[in-house]
């Protein structure tokens, strides 16, 4: 297994406009980055055409659209194909090889919190699938060399975000500096409501999605996604399917993959916190929110429509080591 590579690139600071790249396309990593991503998606886009299945079809359909957006500077649509990608339903392949493209756009665009844990979890799922541990399907060697490569192209972006901070600084006109964000006020009576344990479900949209993402040091990761929820759901129990892949980066016991059904209760999870923390990190990305809580490990991330309504929220427990 490959040692990790430390980053101190700081939570908090999601410093770039999403719709503009902040770092040169052209910068030698991020240029060989993309030219391995396009060749490799597009040769396995043009196979599934005539053998793979309906829902393999559209994941790579999906990805190499994306990456041509990408390729014509359209980041935000390109961005929206690969969350698209990453969880349509597929038969034969998996779906985490997108995030090394996902990692790759969000440094790209100067989001360095969002793209370095995005390159973790690539590494760490592609490592796991070289070594076998996916059940299902095993790799040809073509593909493990593949994955490989992208695994060193992966690392090396993370040593370019940890040696290049300076590239992610703040860089914006004095007029959006300055300018009020308009999401702050309904953040902040969110988190005041969310501290007292009071109702919830006026700050939420009719169809809001949630996320729950879990690292463990010995249970591994513990990742689980339910759309279409109604406002009211959010002040009771909310029954998620999560799926964790028994596989820790401490020194346990390694455990099989598992699939249950997790009680979700945003309430009942935040009420011990020790501090209820809110930002937006002076972000271009106004719409989000980090709400930090329960030590150095919980968080929740909040994502606003235009109508000042919740329509996304992470829940995310990351091991602090």
């Amino acid at each position: 297994m490959r040692k990790n590579i430390l980053i101190t690139v700081p939570l908090l600071f999601v410093l770039a406009y999403i719709g503009t790249a902040q770092v040169d396309p052209s910068t030698t990593i991020f240029k060989k980055a993309f030219s391995f991503d396009f060749k490799t998606v597009k040769s396995q886009y043009e196979a599934s055409l005539n053998n793979g299945y309906e829902g393999d079809s559209l994941f790579y359909d999906l990805w190499y659209r994306g990456l041509k957006l990408e390729k014509n500077k359209h980041y935000i649509d390109a961005t929206e194909k690969y969350e698209k990608a990453l969880h349509v339903e597929r038969s034969e392949v998996s779906s985490y090889e997108v995030k090394f493209s996902i990692g790759r756009l969000e440094l790209l665009k100067g989001l360095p919190a969002k793209g370095t844990t995005f390159l973790y979890e690539f590494i760490s799922e592609a490592q796991k699938e070289i070594d076998g541990e996916n059940m299902m399907w095993s790799l040809t060697e073509k593909g493990k060399k593949q994955l490989n490569k992208k695994i060193e192209l992966a690392e090396e972006l993370l040593v370019f975000a940890r040696d290049n901070k300076e590239i992610f600084e703040v860089n914006l006109p004095k007029q959006s500096a300055k300018k009020d964000n308009p999401f702050r006020k309904p953040a902040e009576k969110f988190l005041n409501r969310l501290r007292k344990g009071s109702e919830l479900s006026s700050y939420f949209g009719d169809s809001w999605t949630l996320k729950y993402y879990k690292d463990d040091r010995c249970e591994g990761m513990t990742m689980g996604r339910l759309g279409d929820l109604t406002a009211h759901q959010i002040d009771s129990d909310i029954e998620i399917t999560l799926n964790n892949d028994g596989y820790g980066w401490g020194n346990c016991e390694r455990k099989g993959h598992s699939s249950y059904v997790y009680q979700f209760n945003l309430k009942q999870l935040v009420k011990d916190w020790n501090r209820y923390e809110i930002t937006d990190g002076r972000q271009m990305e106004l719409h989000i929110f980090y709400i930090m809580g329960g030590g150095e490990s919980d968080y929740i991330k909040i994502y606003f429509n235009e109508q000042n309504l919740i329509v996304k929220l992470e829940y995310r427990s990351e091991d602090p080591g």
